[in-house]
């Protein structure tokens, strides 16, 4: 018999779920911390199901990318379960995905990234570096190339009202472009622009789904994707076609959670 606790630690909320051999029986939302502060809600937690120690421990945690923030992590919550493992929260997404085959995972929301796990060694990544760097395809990709393209839809007063924000310092900027993707890719059956900024973003994410697969050794396969950007159908679509027929696209679990505490995917002790 196997307890293992797995938590999608995001930057407002957390979503913990309690499994027993697989199936879930207990889940919470409670508000979110700091990676270095995941011990005491997650003890709260376990004490309220009265389970104060499980065999396994997974944690997703946002931008959990730097090796000794994870083994810092780790090591608090090694209290709390036989075996720890502590990832962003895109590899939890990517092990809920494929458990532990080989996987590419594409997110598309506000920024934009691309992940691929090799059956044996590291996992890769592509993108993800932020509106300044990359990010392209994300929705605030979209929003912006709507400003600068179609400024006779989004008016320039929009343009200007952003433009004393437009600094890494000022995620209110990154948001009110993002905002404007569901109306670019709606527009986009009717305008010959939008469709041309969608068809591009499309591309985009295609390039870094194959960058990430490239990097980690992969051939094609199954890609699956995550994030608002893909609830638009043309977007998916373009997307696929992007990838070519050797790539087969599948979508993310909604609850990467529930999904990853189900797989028997065996954590490594940390």
């Amino acid at each position: 018999m196997t307890l293992r606790l797995c938590a999608d630690a995001g930057a407002t909320w957390m979503r913990v779920c309690l499994a027993r051999d697989g199936r879930v029986e207990r889940t919470a939302r409670v508000p979110a911390a700091a990676l270095d502060r995941l011990d005491a809600p997650l003890r709260r937690l376990l004490r309220r199901w009265k389970a104060p120690r499980v065999d396994e421990l997974i944690i997703g945690a946002k931008g959990a990318w730097a090796a000794a923030g994870r083994r810092a992590a780790a090591a608090r919550l090694r209290p709390l379960a036989r075996r720890t493992a502590v990832m962003s929260d895109v590899e939890l997404l990517a092990l809920a995905c494929f458990g532990g085959a080989p996987a590419v995972l594409v997110v598309a929301g506000t920024g934009s990234v691309a992940v691929a796990r090799p059956a044996r060694g590291r996992l890769s990544r592509a993108g993800g570096m932020g509106p300044l760097l990359g990010d392209e395809g994300s929705a605030f990709w979209i929003g912006r190339e709507a400003l600068r393209r179609m400024p006779d839809v989004y008016g320039e007063r929009l343009a200007l009202r952003l433009a004393p924000l437009w600094s890494f310092r000022a995620p209110e900027a990154v948001r009110r472009a993002a905002a404007l993707c569901p109306s670019v890719l709606a527009r986009a059956a009717s305008d010959g622009r939008a469709r041309a900024i969608r068809r591009e973003a499309a591309q985009h994410l295609a390039a870094l789904a194959k960058d990430a697969a490239r990097r980690a050794g992969l051939r094609p396969g199954r890609v699956a994707f995550h994030g608002g950007v893909f609830s638009d159908a043309g977007l998916r679509a373009d997307f696929s076609a992007a990838l070519g027929r050797d790539w087969r696209c599948v979508a993310a679990p909604s609850r990467p959670e529930l999904a990853a505490a189900a797989w028997t995917w065996p954590v490594r002790k940390r």
